[in-house]
């Protein structure tokens, strides 16, 4: 048994069960950009704002991201696109361009995530 008295297979069970779930979601999620992965990408390059994008393709940013998270490849794949894409006339890296004008770029991400919303500049 283990310490909190649930036998250990038990904890195996579940373990397994959660690692099929999430590789269950994943394949799911790889289905979903089936076909369209680089067109999504190209508009996107194309400096179409990456919610718009992501809502004519039918899917959700939440699964953009989510992807992104363990895909490495793609999540390069997607930078490299916000990159190529973002509007040059925004001063990038700083969270107001990530709140007011949605700018995802990896730079504005970075800054929203870092907690500079203090930069109370235009």
């Amino acid at each position: 048994m283990g310490s909190s008295g649930v036998p250990e297979r038990e904890w195996k069970y579940e373990d397994e069960k959660r690692i099929r779930a999430r590789d269950r979601q994943r394949r799911n999620t790889l289905a979903m950009f089936d076909g369209i992965e680089q067109m999504l990408l190209n508009d996107i390059a194309a400096g179409i704002p990456l919610k718009q994008a992501v809502e004519w393709y039918g899917l959700t940013l939440r699964g953009v991201h989510n992807r992104a998270r363990w895909d490495a490849e793609w999540s390069e794949r997607l930078d490299a696109s916000l990159l190529a894409g973002r509007d040059p006339d925004l001063e990038h890296g700083r969270d107001p361009t990530y709140k007011r004008f949605g700018c995802r770029c990896p730079d504005c991400r970075d800054a929203h995530r870092a907690g500079k919303g203090r930069d109370r500049g235009s």
